[in-house]
């Protein structure tokens, strides 16, 4: 009874902190409907530039010479069928895809979960439920998945894939096609997921080298070795030239955000900022190392597997130089792994150290789902400091 007045409590607290609070505008002493995501003309305003990309590279033609679109030329083929739509019906299609694909991510990893702790633990499997109605919850009524939605992006098929990835490697077969098709289309979607090619390494080893150099190649060079040199030329710059707004939860817009709130705008010492970026970069990389290489001597298996998984996700937002907040979709997956992990320990063991993560888990959940546009409540909205929390946990449950 104590698991479901936790969860439940998160989700008073979700309902509390970024739908019912932010609506009480004591500036202007009424209640308002406030604005809970950055809007921009028109609806899908990122969608109609992968429709227009998509368009470009089936004419034969440069579409990253425009600036507008940085994403890997497989991208181009997913969006093909769209382009035979018009604007309204391809983000009615989009809408329906995207909202597919998170609930599908969901259902499929919990179903994961529940048949990977049924071998450690029988009898505790009821925690699964409550926790796939939490993630659910925060991740279709979160400020990540409603952008994500506005803006008409997709990281949700780049997170579906991931999950794909996860699955087949995890079945008795050990089919290693499949395992590496998925975890390549993700990374050939979204570029970040590209961490996620170990895991085929970490399994099978040099078996592994020769489907992975096969199928990624396949992807990179699917519109020919000249849009693929196109590509890459274009992602040097877009890592080089970060877009340093509100909506950037990178470690390199923290540090950006953090000196302009605390120092008036005016920038540090160059060997002050540079210290700071080398903390912001090399803290996650190294607690990500660590938990790496302390998983990998024990050999793999599915649990090690998403334990891993679940470690790696927060890296992949913190890392880039550009990471948009939609793309905090993904850290449903660190979520479900740690809140199974923990609250299975904490109910079968008992402890405060399982009841601590469990609570702290779901804190960072709740805070990932509140909106950049409302009040932070630590000073900068940026979510750095939330996903640091986060990849905390997961190292945390390595260790239990």
């Amino acid at each position: 009874e104590f698991r479901r007045v936790l969860f439940r409590s998160a989700l008073t607290s979700h309902a509390l902190l970024n739908v019912l609070m932010p609506r009480a505008c004591l500036s202007l002493n009424e209640w308002q409907y406030v604005a809970s995501v950055p809007t921009l003309k028109p609806l899908g305003y990122d969608l109609e530039y992968y429709r227009a990309g998509s368009h470009v590279m089936f004419s034969g033609h440069n579409p990253y010479v425009t600036g507008h679109f940085f994403t890997p030329p497989f991208s181009a083929l997913v969006f093909y069928p769209l382009t035979h739509l018009s604007k309204n019906a391809a983000y009615c299609v989009q809408v329906l895809l995207l909202c597919t694909c998170n609930i599908a991510s969901l259902a499929l990893l919990a179903w994961l979960m529940q048949r990977i702790t049924r071998t450690v633990i029988y009898g505790q499997i009821s925690v699964i439920p409550l926790v796939f109605i939490t993630v659910v919850t925060l991740q279709f009524f979160g400020y990540p998945f409603e952008f994500s939605l506005e803006r008409g992006n997709y990281d949700a098929f780049a997170l579906l894939s991931i999950v794909l990835g996860l699955w087949f490697a995890s079945q008795k077969g050990k089919n290693i096609w499949l395992s590496i098709l998925f975890f390549s289309m993700a990374a050939h979607l979204k570029i970040y997921p590209g961490v996620l090619l170990l895991i085929p390494l970490w399994q099978h080893r040099w078996r592994a080298l020769a489907p992975l150099a096969l199928v990624n190649s396949v992807l990179l060079f699917a519109f020919g070795f000249r849009r693929a040199t196109e590509f890459l030329v274009g992602l040097r710059l877009y890592a080089t030239q970060p877009s340093l707004w509100s909506c950037n939860h990178s470690a390199v817009n923290y540090s950006n955000q953090f000196f302009e709130k605390y120092m008036q705008g005016s920038l540090p010492h160059p060997f002050v900022h540079q210290t700071v970026m080398t903390v912001l970069l090399g803290a996650p990389l190294a607690i990500w190392l660590h938990g790496s290489i302390r998983l990998m001597k024990g050999g793999f298996n599915e649990q090690a597997m998403l334990l891993w998984a679940a470690l790696s996700t927060p890296v992949m937002c913190i890392i880039p130089s550009t990471s948009y907040d939609y793309k905090l979709i993904i850290c449903a997956l660190p979520a479900t792994v740690c809140l199974t992990q923990f609250a299975i320990n904490f109910v079968s063991n008992g402890g405060w150290i399982a009841f601590f993560a469990t609570v702290v888990t779901l804190a960072a959940m709740v805070l990932i789902a509140r909106s950049v546009l409302y009040p932070p409540i630590f000073g900068v909205g940026n979510k750095y400091p939330v996903l640091i929390l986060l990849e905390v946990c997961a190292y945390l449950a390595i260790w239990m």
